[in-house]
């Protein structure tokens, strides 16, 4: 970060400040209320920084023109991806099994229609 963006910074927490009174004298105080709760808070505080900045990085707004992906916009596709292959893989079995049951059950039909037309062709049949 360079020495402008902290200067506006600066200017517009003052000019923020300003609008609710707050004198330059008083940032002292500020300042020992926010060291003050940072040192009660600071495990939740590291806790938060590492889950949005290492475990789940927020995604890009827009992709980057020209340029590839970053890596964990890449993992995250390939996470769902896989899930996704997985559900279609176990649909796709479920669809086979219920094909060949239907197969199985026409082919049970005919063969019951055929043997019930061979005893009625048949003069001899005793049932």
């Amino acid at each position: 970060m360079g020495v402008v963006p902290i200067i506006v910074v600066a200017l517009l927490a003052y000019m923020i400040l300003s609008l609710f009174g707050v004198r330059i004298s008083d940032w002292p105080f500020i300042f020992l209320v926010a060291a003050v709760i940072v040192a009660v808070k600071w495990k939740t505080i590291a806790q938060t920084f590492d889950y949005l900045f290492t475990k789940y990085p927020a995604q890009p707004i827009a992709p980057t023109p020209g340029g590839p992906a970053p890596t964990f916009h890449h993992q995250n596709e390939a996470q769902a991806a896989r899930a996704i292959k997985g559900k279609l893989d176990a649909d796709t079995e479920i669809a086979e099994a219920t094909m060949q049951l239907e197969r199985a059950r026409m082919l049970l039909g005919e063969a019951e229609r055929e043997a019930e037309e061979e005893r009625e062709r048949s003069p001899g049949a005793s049932v």
